[in-house]
């Protein structure tokens, strides 16, 4: 009897551990860089009133840059089309279109395909409902893949101009990674992003 119930245990721990090793290692990284975000919609949806609301809000732009620079860089793949190439997207918005829609929502998702993923789901019956749940939603909608990509910067920051920065004039500052120091002078640090070339 000890010993049945001593292996229920040993099996137990493992079936644990194992599901929890699972949910870590499952999930691949995100692919894609800042900012990209791929609309799972059809082509016909994307071409007319629905698509013209979506880049409206998602595409406007930067406000405060010196260049014209869009909050997100779209990029349409029709609902066939989104394989694992797609799913791994860093931030993914799936439109359901569809009389048979039961409900009209919007979903929030993170980590559906990937890690650190924000996936935001949106069902309409119609295109005129789906605008309006859309517009109703967007700055919330705008807000958390915003958040996603500012806490991905946290994690994935490049360390050795954080440092430098942090290190020369106590500032913290989180940039992207493939941004390197340009120049390092007494009171003047310039970084810039790609590679550096050497003369």
């Amino acid at each position: 009897m000890k010993r049945s119930i001593h292996l229920l245990f040993v099996l137990l721990f493992f079936t644990i551990f194992s599901c929890e090793n699972d949910n870590k290692t499952l999930h691949k990284n995100i692919t894609g860089k800042a900012g990209e975000m791929v609309v799972v919609i059809s082509k016909e949806k994307w071409d007319g009133q629905t698509g013209k609301t979506l880049r409206k809000s998602l595409a406007q732009q930067h406000l405060a840059l010196p260049q014209d620079e869009p909050i997100f860089t779209l990029i349409d793949v029709p609902k066939k089309a989104f394989k694992s190439i797609f799913q791994s997207t860093r931030n993914i918005i799936i439109t359901n279109i569809s009389p048979n829609v039961e409900e009209e929502r919007v979903v929030i998702k993170k980590d559906v395909w990937a890690y650190p993923q924000a996936v935001v789901e949106i069902h309409a019956k119609n295109d005129k409902q789906f605008q309006e749940l859309f517009n109703k939603n967007q700055e919330k909608i705008i807000a958390y893949f915003l958040k996603a990509e500012k806490d991905r910067l946290k994690k994935y920051y490049d360390k050795a101009v954080y440092n430098t920065l942090n290190s020369k004039f106590g500032l913290t500052m989180y940039l992207p990674m493939g941004f390197q120091i340009a120049k390092d002078a007494e009171n003047f640090v310039w970084s810039r992003f790609g590679k550096l070339c050497v003369e």
